[in-house]
C-alpha cells in the first residue's frame, strides 16, 4: 500500500470491502438478492431450483462482496412445491455469524404471497418471523413438528449448524404444512445487515 492509498483509507476515502455469506437450504427452491428493492424470482438471482426431480437438502452457500459501511438488505425468495415448506439459513459477515433463521433476535422478516415485495420497505408490510399477523408470539421450536422433526429437516439442520430452525409463514401465522402437492407457495424474507460498531469506528492515529 502506498502513502496516498494509506492516507485515503485513514480519512475514509477508500471504502472497506466486506463479505456476506448465506449458507442455506430451502424446501424447495430459492433466489437471493443483496441490492435492495424488489426480489425478482428469475435466472439472474438463481441460487437453487431443486424442484421435484432435484434435491433441496443439498446445503448451498451464496457469497456477496460488498463495499462501504452498509447497511445492506439481503432478500430471499423461497418457493415451495407443496406439503411442507421451510427456509433454513445462517448469515455470516466477514466470517462471523450474525443471523440464524429462528433466532431469538427475530433477525429475519417475512412476507407471503405471489407478488414480489420491495425489501427496502419497512414493517408493517413485513412481519417478524417469530410472530403472527396479530403480534402473538410463538416458540419456533414447537410451532410445527413436521418441519422440525422429519428426517430431511433434521439432516439439513445438522449440516448448516448454529442451531438453525426452518421458518415459514402461511396465512400470517408460522406454519409450514398442509399445502396441496405440486403447487407453488412463496415466502419472501428480508434481513438488514449492519456492521458491528467496532468495524465502523475511525482508525486510530499512527
Amino acid at each position: 500500500m502506498n502513502f496516498f492509498t494509506l492516507a485515503a483509507s485513514l480519512i475514509g476515502l477508500v471504502a472497506a470491502d466486506h463479505t456476506i455469506e448465506l449458507t442455506t437450504s430451502v424446501d424447495n427452491a430459492f433466489y437471493t438478492d443483496i441490492t435492495g428493492g424488489n426480489i425478482q424470482y428469475g435466472p439472474g438471482n438463481q441460487v437453487g431450483t431443486f424442484g421435484p426431480t432435484g434435491d433441496w437438502t443439498q446445503v448451498q452457500t451464496k457469497t456477496y462482496q460488498v463495499t462501504g459501511d452498509g447497511p445492506w438488505v439481503l432478500g430471499v425468495v423461497a418457493d415451495d412445491y407443496g406439503v411442507t415448506a421451510g427456509f433454513m439459513g445462517v448469515v455470516r459477515l466477514d466470517g462471523e455469524v450474525i443471523a440464524v433463521t429462528g433466532d431469538a433476535e427475530q433477525s429475519w422478516q417475512v412476507k407471503e404471497g405471489s407478488s414480489s415485495p420491495n425489501t427496502l420497505q419497512v414493517p408493517p408490510g413485513w412481519l417478524a418471523v417469530n410472530y403472527d399477523a396479530a403480534g402473538n408470539g410463538f416458540v419456533p421450536a414447537g410451532f410445527n413438528s413436521a418441519c422440525l422433526n422429519q428426517g430431511a429437516y433434521v439432516n439439513v439442520k445438522a449440516q448448516i449448524g448454529q442451531g438453525v430452525k426452518p421458518i415459514w409463514q402461511k396465512g400470517g401465522v408460522a406454519d409450514c404444512t398442509s399445502y396441496p402437492d405440486g403447487l407453488h407457495y412463496y415466502n419472501y424474507f428480508r434481513l438488514v445487515i449492519s456492521l458491528p460498531p467496532a468495524k465502523c469506528e475511525a482508525p486510530e492515529d499512527i
